[in-house]
């Protein structure tokens, strides 16, 4: 990930800080009202917004929870590790973690260069990616149904190791950048571009600046190569 980029999410906010000087636990208020921990999108979304981009709250120890939104969680840099449904995951430097509202969440303490974003997802956001998917029956679809129905099902969670895959993380980057300095143009045109694959070249062109999502079936489906495809097929769900 591009230097500045880190440095802007490695600043220590004022949450961290609080917690630096002797809070020991996390603030519920910032993220919930209520008293079972069901993290609500109202707290962390700006009004109007179906998508925003947040650093990962380090130097503390996140008790179990859930969500009433999609959170996917991109590691910049370092690791952080989740116990999701139970099942411990270590989340390395590109990796990515798909949560939907079935998934119950516990984070142990993220230290000092452990840098990562979440980003805060409305399931209506994801109308138009189930849309591209079609019927084809696959893990990423039920969990896309799942996350728009409100339904409770078998895949809560979807972990990818595609840290040596460079339109991913490029892809990525990208989206980081956009949200984070909070673009108009990102949200307008967010679905309107295309990717095609170019056998000749090897490698993902991508039209528009990169404005199609990583969670889009255009990208798992046409966007990757064969052998790019089976190493992001090679995923933990929960």
């Amino acid at each position: 990930m591009h230097q500045e980029l880190l440095r802007e999410l490695s600043v220590i906010t004022e949450e961290e800080q609080k917690i630096l000087d002797g809070r020991q636990e996390i603030d519920p208020q910032i993220y919930t009202e209520k008293k079972d921990m069901v993290i609500d999108s109202g707290k962390l979304l700006q009004r109007g917004k179906l998508i925003q981009v947040r650093p990962h709250t380090r130097f503390v120890h996140f008790p179990e929870h859930t969500h009433n939104y999609i959170e996917v969680i991109y590691m910049c840099q370092g690791s952080t590790t989740h116990i999701l449904n139970g099942r411990e995951v270590v989340l390395k430097q590109g990796d990515l973690l798909f949560l939907n509202q079935n998934a119950v969440q516990e984070i142990l303490p993220a230290g000092k260069d452990d840098i990562a974003v979440n980003f805060i997802i409305l399931p209506e956001f994801l109308d138009t990616a189930f849309e591209m998917m079609g019927k084809e029956e696959n893990q990423l679809r039920d969990f896309l149904v799942g996350a728009l129905c409100g339904r409770d099902g078998e895949t809560g969670w979807m972990y990818f190791h595609v840290a040596d895959i460079l339109p991913v993380q490029n892809l990525i980057e990208n989206m980081v950048w956009t949200i984070f300095y909070d673009s108009s143009s990102f949200y307008s045109s967010f679905w309107t571009a295309w990717t095609r694959w170019s056998p000749a070249g090897g490698s993902l062109i991508m039209r528009s600046q990169l404005r199609c999502s990583v969670i889009s079936g255009s990208i798992i489906r046409t966007g990757l190569s064969p052998s790019w495809r089976s190493r992001w097929d090679m995923m933990y769900t929960g």
